[in-house]
């Protein structure tokens, strides 16, 4: 599968939905966004030609990171201009060029050594789409973003995949090729956002994984009662991992595409390959699974107290008795 994904595909749901709560976007603004062309681009450190002198196909590597439940964009922002202008010498990252809009911000970026040039998109859904550095200058990358994290991941889940430039754009196996023309930006940002949306369902599909095991654990244990504290826990987790896993941003069409007709195409292509549909889909249908289970366990929970109440007033109802033949036997 595309992008190398360690867990097993899931599911992800309609790609099309204009939420009337999100600010509308114009076409002009993701254009303007994307359009600044620096020589830290990755593009621009491969020559006009596709391959090297020897024949080989140049290639560059894209990594995809979930490391959060949600960066705090503002703070972002405002910090990733200050490491700009005062870049930090424990960290071998440079930044060269940052631009902002709606919640996303594109970074371009460089590491210690003066060929390695990349891209970055950063999504405030918790993921950032490196272009063009190695897996350790990714890290060293993240490291910059990680103050500004909401809701840190215990463990950060991680993709990634290979990129070259070509005569046309087209999504292959392992490997994207991008044009060479003015609208390779955009269609990079389509592309990224498409890999972020999927490294972000790859992280519910870890989390649902684990509750599902572990509950199946329990259920098939002789004790299946949970405390109602246990229990409540593990349904305001399940309902949060729905809200999130169903946000505008991770399931569907991104609004910034709303005007751009002409890249929803690519979209959908990367959508397809990246099965985000079926993915939710099944997510989805794995959380309906689990709040069953979690309805059994309730009603599990009721009879094992309504069975404790009736003994306790057993147990009442046979002192009271006692008491009341008592003192016959007493007077006896």
């Amino acid at each position: 599968e595309y992008m190398g994904r360690e867990h097993s595909s899931m599911s992800a749901p309609r790609l099309f939905h204009k939420s009337k709560s999100k600010r509308h976007i114009h076409a002009n603004d993701i254009i303007g966004f994307l359009s600044a062309a620096t020589p830290s681009d990755p593009f621009h450190s491969f020559s006009a030609d596709e391959f090297l002198p020897n024949g080989e196909r140049k290639f560059g590597r894209i990594g995809a990171y979930c490391t959060c439940n949600e960066f705090r964009m503002r703070r972002l922002k405002l910090g990733l201009m200050k490491v700009q202008i005062n870049p930090d010498p424990l960290i071998g990252i440079i930044i060269h060029h940052t631009r902002s809009v709606h919640n996303i911000v594109q970074l371009a970026v460089s590491g210690t050594n003066p060929d390695s040039k990349g891209y970055a998109l950063v999504f405030e859904f918790g993921c950032a789409v490196i272009w063009g550095l190695t897996q350790a200058e990714d890290k060293e990358f993240l490291k910059i973003l990680q103050p500004f994290e909401n809701d840190r991941n215990d463990q950060v889940e991680m993709d990634e995949g290979l990129f070259c430039r070509g005569p046309e754009t087209k999504v292959e196996e392992n490997l994207i090729t991008l044009e060479c023309s003015n609208s390779a930006a955009l269609k990079r940002f389509v592309i990224s956002h498409a890999i972020a949306q999927s490294v972000k369902i790859a992280y519910f599909e870890e989390q649902i994984e684990k509750m599902t095991k572990s509950l199946e654990s329990r259920v098939n244990q002789t004790k299946t009662i949970f405390s109602q504290r246990e229990l409540d826990k593990h349904i305001g987790i399940v309902f949060m991992l729905r809200s999130q896993l169903n946000a505008t941003d991770i399931s569907y069409i991104p609004a910034l595409l709303w005007d751009l007709e002409v890249l929803k195409g690519l979209y959908e292509v990367m959508a397809d390959d990246l099965d985000i549909t079926k993915r939710v889909e099944l997510l989805n249908s794995r959380i309906d699974t689990i709040d069953y289970i979690h309805e059994y366990m309730r009603t599990e929970n009721n009879n094992y107290m309504a069975t404790v109440l009736e003994w306790v007033v057993i147990a009442i109802i046979a002192i009271e008795v006692a008491l009341g033949v008592l003192p016959y036997f007493i007077n006896k």
